[in-house]
């Protein structure tokens, strides 16, 4: 029987010395370094997630998915959105989506989108008194949250139009409700997790609003 001593110890060193092992296989290596932990929300609606799906096949117009996580309750919202999108349309859609039903929050997790780096939307959150975290280049897993979510509403976009993908529009009010039911079956009490997920609108956050609008106004006339 053929045998090779020092299989293992061979095969480790042939792999750390391929090139081509080391250009193309990802570093699974621990980061160097302390961790920097998100801030604990007390309450839903305080710190959210925002990410986009894209590369969707085009439906009813719409080919990209605006994902908007709250880090406390899980509750999500499923936007679609038409390219190219700018900041301030992704602003509006915010406004009308999001801050109607939910206030304004503390903060903002994201990625270094083209949209979340732009100037107006920084501007924007600042004037809102909203902080924006945004996770560093290589590192999803500061927004690993949403990434998750991400991953489940396309596990979700699959099984409901696996035959007709370019109708997924029409069934975003039926895939948003299967994923609350989910999250309301784990967690047992439907009562209480929609007093939790369901945040009022403060004077505060209106008081906000109305002057982040009014300075909104005034930067876009500036520019």
């Amino acid at each position: 029987m053929f045998a090779w001593q020092g299989l293992k110890q061979a095969v480790h060193k042939y792999v750390q010395e391929c090139q081509v092992c080391q250009q193309a296989k990802p570093d699974r290596s621990k980061l160097p370094g302390l961790l920097q932990p998100l801030a604990v929300p007390q309450h839903a609606w305080q710190l959210i997630s925002m990410d986009f799906i894209e590369g969707l096949p085009k439906s009813s117009g719409y080919d990209c998915i605006l994902v908007v996580v709250d880090t406390f309750s899980k509750y999500s919202h499923f936007l679609p959105l038409k390219h190219p999108f700018t900041a301030v349309s992704v602003a509006k859609l915010f406004h009308h989506q999001i801050y109607r039903l939910h206030g304004l929050p503390l903060s903002i997790v994201s990625d270094r989108d083209r949209v979340f780096t732009s100037r107006f939307w920084q501007e924007l959150f600042c004037l809102a008194d909203v902080r924006l975290s945004m996770s560093s280049v290589y590192h999803p897993q500061s927004d690993g949250q949403t990434e998750r979510v991400n991953q489940c509403l396309e596990t979700f976009l699959r099984c409901f139009v696996h035959a007709c993908p370019k109708t997924w529009s029409q069934c975003m009010s039926s895939l948003s409700f299967g994923i609350i039911r989910v999250l309301i079956l784990l967690l047992g009490n439907l009562h209480s997790w929609f007093s939790m997920a369901m945040n009022h609108v403060t004077l505060a956050s209106l008081n906000q609003l109305c002057q982040c609008l009014s300075s909104m106004n005034g930067f876009r006339n500036a520019n």
